[in-house]
């Protein structure tokens, strides 16, 4: 990240100030004439250190961004077309396409559910999904993992469901 100021200052006082990310410094030059006080000096290092701790921060929430989960393409239900059983599993989503963290679930019948993962006849229950729904779970989902559903208590055949990915 560049950090270029050009304004104009007093004597004594920070002129440009250049982040240096090959070296990870602060470079400074300081407008001369004037002499230059202890006071001066310091109020010249508190800038610096100012600069320093805002590009830390700055660098510290980019980061931050850049770890939270990204909505991948949610899931839609409707029950009424797609009931849920408690005989089998009624896949979902296919394969994912690459590595889930969080999903977030709304399960709009009366009936709970199993969100299980795994191939066809090989589902491995891992989520119990709650009619109301669960709100945001951490998971860990592999890309190319299949994702499917089965009631326990009673058949959803009315109400809406929604799943939400986050890669």
């Amino acid at each position: 990240m560049a950090l270029n100021q050009n304004v104009p200052y007093s004597p004594g006082q920070i002129q440009q100030s250049v982040w240096d990310e090959a070296n990870n410094a602060l470079q400074v030059s300081v407008v001369s004439g004037g002499g230059s006080s202890d006071a001066t000096a310091a109020n010249q290092l508190t800038q610096i250190s100012v600069a320093e701790d805002t590009l830390t921060a700055i660098e510290n929430l980019e980061a931050n961004l850049l770890s939270q989960s990204t909505l991948q393409v949610p899931v839609s239900l409707d029950y009424a077309s797609t009931n849920i059983t408690t005989g089998a599993y009624v896949e979902i989503v296919a394969s994912c396409g690459e590595l889930v963290r969080e999903i977030e679930v709304y399960n709009g019948s009366s009936s709970a559910m199993y969100l299980a993962f795994g191939a066809a006849a090989s589902e491995v229950d891992q989520i119990v999904v709650v009619p109301g729904g669960n709100g945001r779970i951490p998971v860990r989902i592999p890309a190319a993992t299949r994702v499917s559903l089965k009631a326990i208590n009673a058949d959803a055949i009315a109400g809406l469901g929604f799943i939400n990915f986050y890669v």
